[in-house]
């Protein structure tokens, strides 16, 4: 199955963990026809120099450089729309996939052709992705998926293969500060999107205490807040589903980072 790999860039992403996500896409063993790139603004010249490195190497690069920032949302519904290929891969420029990632995942596709978004397990690593810090482990069946979308996100969101056609339908990535794509999720699940997870860990999440940071604070509690009301609108939970989610959020989102973190890999990890 003919698919393409979808990522999005920003200024304030390193080059050698940027250079790190191409390399492992580069040695999959099964090649995508396309590799779309968002330039979501301006980047810095040692951001440009990557790009421009690999865009000469490999001759199935695809640039889409954008005049401004607009966010991770928007920029993502942007390259869906550029999407050459039925099939789009997903993958953030500062994690590392398994040479296997997207042999395993089109297998699933090939065996199931109702199947229209698929995701994986994830290592979560700090420096080499020999340092592993935590796992996280997602539900793999359909039925699995929809019961625990209700409260929290069913997929890791850089391991997603999903069926263009289906995002579109969807009505695409919207605007929704830090949910983006759980947002996505909730709209294709409601919609009757068939859903599945690959049950191997197949790519190497970078983490770490910056993460845990960002995933508190008043900004946060607020957006998952106006997340939770979205949801519930989707027809995807319960008004208990949303009011138990949202008091987590809030618990989670206002405790200190380092307290956060390791609530995190106690509770919400493997």
């Amino acid at each position: 199955m003919d698919f393409s790999v979808l990522m999005s860039v920003y200024y304030k992403e390193k080059p050698e963990y940027l250079r790190a996500c191409l390399e492992s896409v580069l040695v999959q063993t099964k090649m995508p026809a396309q590799i779309l790139l968002v330039k979501d603004g301006p980047l810095t010249p040692e951001l440009d120099a990557v790009i421009d490195e690999y865009n000469a190497r490999c001759p199935i690069f695809k640039i889409l450089p954008l005049e401004k920032n607009v966010g991770l949302g928007t920029a993502l519904a942007i390259g869906v729309e550029a999407a050459e290929t039925p099939l789009i891969a997903r993958m953030d420029t500062d994690d590392i996939a398994k040479p296997e990632r997207f042999s395993e995942q089109c297998k699933l596709f090939e065996a199931n052709p109702a199947l229209e978004i698929c995701g994986a397990q994830i290592e979560e690593f700090e420096g080499e992705p020999s340092n592993i810090l935590s796992r996280r482990h997602v539900p793999t069946s359909h039925e699995e998926i929809m019961n625990y979308a209700r409260r929290r996100n069913p997929f890791n969101h850089m391991t997603v293969m999903y069926k263009k056609a289906a995002v579109l339908k969807a009505g695409n990535y919207k605007p929704c500060p830090d949910f983006e794509d759980y947002y996505l999720w909730c709209r294709m699940l409601a919609g009757g999107a068939v859903a599945a997870n690959h049950p191997d860990y197949l790519l190497y999440a970078r983490t770490g205490a910056a993460m845990f940071q960002r995933r508190g604070g008043i900004r946060y509690c607020r957006n998952a807040l106006t997340f939770r009301k979205l949801q519930r609108q989707t027809g995807l939970t319960s008004p208990f589903d949303r009011a138990y989610a949202g008091c987590a959020h809030i618990m989670f989102s206002l405790m200190p980072g380092a307290l956060r973190g390791k609530l995190y890999k106690k509770i919400l990890r493997k």
